[in-house]
C-alpha cells in the first residue's frame, strides 16, 4: 500500500511540475526512445508471458526526453498489462506517428471516453491489485499536450487496443 500511495505521490508531483514550467524541448529521436521503453520494460513482458516487438525507423521531434521516455514507457506498460499470457505489444513509429498495438483484452466506446480522465480505471480490480490509481494515462495526456502532439485510442473488446500518438511539428 504504502509503495502505491508513492507512485500515485510522484505522479501527482511529474503532473504538477509539467503544468507549472516551462519544458526545454530538442530534437529527439523517437526511435531510441521507443528502443529505450521496449528494453526496460522486457523483464515485465516476459514475466506475463508477453512479446514486445519494437521496429522503429528514426523519427526527430521537437520535445522532452524525460517526458516522452515517460509517456511511452507508461504506454508499453500498459498495453503488455492488457494482454494474457502468449499476447503480443508492437510498437513502431514513422513520418509524424508512434505506435503502440496489443492483442489484449481492449476496452469498450465507454471505457474509452473516459481513460485520460485522472482516477478512471477500466479494471478497478485488476489495477488496484497492481497499484494503479487511474493516473497514468491523465499524465500521458498531459505529456502530450505538452508536445502538441494528439493521442487517439482505437480499441474493440477482446480484440486489443492500438494507440497512435502524432506529433504535429517535427525538426
Amino acid at each position: 500500500e504504502s509503495e502505491r500511495l508513492q507512485k500515485i505521490s510522484e505522479i501527482l508531483l511529474d503532473s504538477a511540475f509539467i503544468r507549472e514550467n516551462d519544458i526545454e524541448m530538442v530534437n529527439t529521436d523517437l526511435a531510441t526512445i521507443l528502443f529505450d521503453a521496449t528494453i526496460k520494460l522486457q523483464a515485465k513482458a516476459k514475466k506475463a508471458d508477453v512479446t514486445v516487438v519494437c521496429e522503429s525507423s528514426s523519427m526527430v521531434v521537437n520535445g522532452n526526453d524525460t517526458l516522452l521516455s515517460m509517456l511511452f514507457y507508461n504506454l508499453i506498460e500498459n498495453a503488455i498489462k492488457a494482454c494474457s499470457a502468449g499476447g503480443k505489444v508492437a510498437i513502431s513509429c514513422f513520418e509524424n506517428q508512434a505506435i503502440i498495438e496489443d492483442n489484449g483484452k481492449g476496452m469498450s466506446q465507454e471505457q474509452l471516453l473516459h481513460i485520460t480522465e485522472p482516477f478512471y480505471r477500466t479494471d478497478k480490480s485488476r489495477s488496484r491489485a497492481e497499484g494503479g490509481a487511474g493516473l497514468g494515462l491523465a499524465l500521458c495526456n498531459q505529456i502530450v499536450q505538452t508536445h502538441n502532439a494528439n493521442m487517439i485510442f482505437n480499441s474493440e473488446p477482446g480484440k486489443g487496443t492500438k494507440v497512435f500518438v502524432n506529433f504535429t511539428s517535427r525538426k
